[in-house]
C-alpha cells in the first residue's frame, strides 16, 4: 500500500494506474484502491 501511494506521488498518477504499473492482479484492486483510499482520508 505504501508502494501504491509513492508511486502516485512521485509519478503524478491515479491508483488504477499505479496498480496496473505494479501489476496487481485485477481481482484484488477493489481491495486495495479501497485502503489507499481510507488511508488517503485519516492524513
Amino acid at each position: 500500500m505504501t508502494s501504491l501511494k509513492s508511486l502516485m506521488e512521485t509519478m503524478s498518477c491515479t491508483i488504477e494506474q499505479a496498480m496496473a504499473a505494479m501489476k496487481v492482479p485485477e481481482d484484488e484492486r477493489d481491495k486495495y484502491a479501497e485502503l489507499v483510499r481510507a488511508s488517503m482520508s485519516q492524513n
